[in-house]
């Protein structure tokens, strides 16, 4: 049996990061899919779900496949704000933008 894991700051605050994307983007998503002409809003939010959803797990579990997880997940977030910006007259894509942002920025933290 694994001993309990010890994660540090940054590790908390990226896994709290990641789970505030899961949320937006899902909301995003499902807003998204009523609606015409938001195909790659719809992809990169998902995109970007299933990254940050994976990778607060491997944190979690202490994974040495984390820091490459949050390389992928960092420019997968980059992507769905880029797209979610353009869709600014959205609530729902607008405020995907500020989590998205902060969850890149974590995972940079930590793949570095």
């Amino acid at each position: 049996m694994q001993d309990a894991i010890s994660l540090g700051a940054a590790e908390e605050s990226c896994i709290g990061s990641c789970n505030a994307v899961v949320k937006a983007t899902e909301n995003c998503v499902d807003a998204c899919s009523r609606e015409e002409g938001k195909g790659a809003c719809i992809w990169t939010c998902r995109d970007a779900a299933t990254l940050a959803s994976t990778l607060a797990s491997l944190m979690a579990r202490g994974s040495p496949h984390a820091p490459t997880v949050a390389e992928a997940c960092a420019d997968a977030c980059e992507a769905a704000a880029g797209e979610c910006r353009e869709h600014e007259e959205d609530a729902h894509c607008w405020a995907c933008v500020e989590p998205l942002e902060e969850c890149a920025d974590a995972c940079r933290d930590l793949a570095s």
